[in-house]
């Protein structure tokens, strides 16, 4: 039985690197990221990726404000996201998921949903959430779509995905809140 809630994120540390490491290599293979990784300087590609996002190095070689965070339950790791947040020019603050998985054997229990709506429960009114889909990531777009994320194409093959999180006196609220995890 699978449990929905009592998800969590912790940041993740070099230790991590090669759990986060194997499922970028499992989704390549499995089409959701680029092949490009499968081959000797993808390892490389990967690392660079997923190093500045430690949160010791970041503001060691002052990159972008990046997150890489594990997503757990009861201590066990079931996925990863990678962050990046910036502040747009009016002011409120963007976060772009810059790469996120699911363990193979815990795909198809709406981890992946709870994950994404844990992101968006831990973010401000008025901020945006964003994600890039190719046409190879069924599971991540239909996640998307399932919390209400406004698709675009930005073409070669990608999709943008979109969720600006309501404030609390917002009309639209009921349309656009993210549905109860079940």
């Amino acid at each position: 039985m699978v449990v929905t809630g009592n998800g969590e994120f912790v940041v993740a540390g070099l230790l991590d690197i090669p759990f986060i490491f194997d499922l970028i290599l499992e989704g390549s293979f499995s089409g959701s990221f680029t092949d490009a990784f499968l081959k000797r300087k993808g390892y490389f590609q990967i690392l660079i990726l997923l190093l500045p996002s430690l949160h010791w190095l970041s503001w060691l070689i002052k990159t972008r404000k990046r997150e890489l965070l594990l997503f757990v339950k009861q201590e066990i790791p079931i996925g990863f996201i990678q962050i990046e947040s910036t502040v747009a020019s009016d002011g409120m603050p963007h976060r772009y998921i810059m790469t996120c998985a699911i363990v193979p054997k815990f795909r198809g229990h709406r981890y992946g949903r709870e994950m994404i709506s844990l992101l968006i429960s831990q973010s401000l009114p008025g901020s945006e959430i964003c994600g890039r889909c190719t046409k190879y990531a069924r599971a991540m777009q239909r996640t998307f779509k399932n919390l209400h994320f406004v698709r675009t194409s930005v073409g070669h093959g990608l999709d943008n995905y979109a969720y600006v999180i309501p404030h609390q006196n917002d009309a639209s609220i009921t349309k656009q809140s993210v549905p109860a995890m079940h």
